[in-house]
């Protein structure tokens, strides 16, 4: 409940600012840590409502999705062109085409919140979550149920995740690269909403995630720059990937070359963390108690 506050919270000043870059940013991650946490639950939540929700959820991600891709090139174009002051006036003709776009997306955004589309769809949430239990019995079923089910697919997902960075040898491919930040995209929002209770915060994994999670964002958004850019046309119809676009691209493909030289011991930090994250669950798991983050093992847990 404490991720619907925050979507909210988001909305409010989504409205207030009319959709400015932040706010839609911080908006998007509300809503998809949101999802990720309903999607961990799963199991544990009621079957019917649940494809409802988590779609709702889906679309809402989606189109604040293409209004932050469009920002993030926006961005990228304007640190390109104050480094480089000789390009001609006519270079900037594309990004007005996008910025138009960009300008027709925030506005179908602004208006559905402001008719309250977003606020009906979190309140039928809300019911749906705190249907109650029908008796004391049943909500302490439910609570043991819960710790159970959080350390063992914890346990689970970290061991992917490892094993899943393991198995790259080499320079990773583009979608190998995407599927692994959306594990980690994943993975991250949990804890932080987890982190709440003690047990389950770990502060060095989280940020060796977010470390090794915008890494990879960087090398993705050359890529996605790219694709974005070919779908746009001029007058003529004919692309608008001219000479100075090129330039663009060639300057934020030597970003994605150091970035990738950066990954290697991204990856062996992650690893390391999770692998101390996992000892803990361990513990946890066999009753003990400790400090999350502490070694009280020799061996990592099979």
């Amino acid at each position: 409940l404490l991720c619907v506050k925050d979507i909210f919270v988001s909305q409010s000043d989504s409205i207030k600012q009319q959709c400015t870059p932040n706010t839609i940013r911080a908006l998007r991650i509300h809503i998809r840590r949101l999802r990720s946490l309903l999607k961990f639950f799963e199991p544990l939540l009621q079957k019917e409502g649940f494809k409802t929700h988590t779609e709702k959820l889906r679309q809402w991600g989606d189109l604040l999705g293409k209004i932050r891709d469009l920002d993030v090139l926006t961005a990228a174009w304007h640190e390109f062109s104050s480094l480089c002051n000789t390009l001609p006036d006519h270079a900037n003709h594309w990004i007005d085409l996008i910025t138009e776009r960009r300008g027709f997306l925030s506005a179908t955004v602004l208006y559905t919140l402001e008719q309250g589309e977003l606020t009906r769809g979190l309140f039928e949430l809300q019911g749906w979550l705190l249907q109650e239990k029908d008796s004391d019995q049943e909500m302490s079923n439910l609570v043991s149920e819960t710790e159970t089910h959080v350390q063992k697919m914890l346990t689970t997902a970290v061991k992917d995740l490892r094993s899943e960075i393991a198995a790259i040898n080499g320079i990773p491919k583009i979608r190998q690269l995407h599927v692994l930040r959306i594990r980690i995209k994943r993975m991250r929002y949990l804890l932080e909403a987890l982190s709440v209770v003690s047990c389950f915060h770990d502060d060095a994994f989280v940020a060796s995630m977010k470390k090794l999670q915008t890494l990879i964002g960087k090398i993705h958004d050359v890529y996605q720059i790219k694709g974005l850019l070919k779908k746009i046309e001029t007058g003529e119809g004919e692309s608008t990937l001219l000479f100075h676009q090129e330039l663009f691209l060639g300057w934020r493909s030597r970003d994605a070359l150091r970035h990738f030289f950066s990954l290697p011991g991204a990856f062996e930090e992650v690893r390391k963390t999770a692998k101390i994250f996992l000892r803990t669950l361990s513990t946890l798991r066999r009753g003990r108690q400790t400090k999350p983050g502490h070694n009280t093992d020799a061996h990592e847990p099979e």
